[in-house]
């Protein structure tokens, strides 16, 4: 695929990202909980983007799933006959753990952890719908269901936004603006 971004800098991009946004936790043991469940509910995200999406699995979704990652953790290595299984029998998007104590700390400091981190989710689920150079409707669909569920999380806990959500409907219609994503694109997001 001429545009498509290969698995090693779908891995820069990804831990880039999920590590600009770690040093942002203050609390230490948010931080840790984080290190531990971020991949594998990134990872879990992307099994509901492509299922949501319908279109057949390539090698290149084994090379994006496997790319999920961050320094420190185990690399996934899933085949793809499992990749195919897991995507078929994907339950459901799941909150993680870790985001009641991140709404907890931002109820406590005042900081806007939780909702960075819906960007942060956003971004991240749209850079694995594009793994065949398109964002469809329904992985749009997906991504837009899976923040409006954070969002309204955050929403009950009387946690206010610093600015407008990031908007999935753009990212359709031209991804490749938002890419790739940089340290300097995380400034957006959230401040050194």
């Amino acid at each position: 695929m001429k545009g498509s971004l290969s698995a090693a800098e779908v891995h820069k991009q990804y831990s880039e990202g999920v590590t600009a946004f770690r040093r942002q936790i203050a609390d230490a043991t948010l931080r840790v909980k984080f290190t531990q469940e971020a991949d594998v509910f990134l990872r879990a995200c992307a099994l509901g983007v492509w299922q949501r999406d319908g279109a057949s699995l390539t090698p290149r979704h084994v090379e994006y799933y496997n790319a999920i990652y961050t320094k420190g953790n185990p690399a996934p290595s899933i085949l793809f006959w499992e990749l195919s299984t897991a995507v078929s029998e994907y339950p459901g998007f799941r909150v993680p753990d870790f985001f009641a104590r991140m709404r907890a700390c931002d109820k406590v400091s005042g900081t806007h952890l939780a909702r960075r981190f819906i960007d942060l989710v956003t971004l991240m689920l749209l850079l694995f719908a594009a793994v065949d150079d398109v964002v469809s409707e329904e992985e749009a669909g997906f991504v837009n269901t899976c923040a409006d569920t954070l969002s309204a999380l955050c929403d009950r806990d009387g946690l206010k936004g610093e600015k407008a959500p990031l908007d999935v409907k753009d990212a359709r219609c031209g991804w490749t603006r938002m890419f790739p994503v940089t340290r300097d694109s995380y400034s957006l997001i959230w401040p050194d």
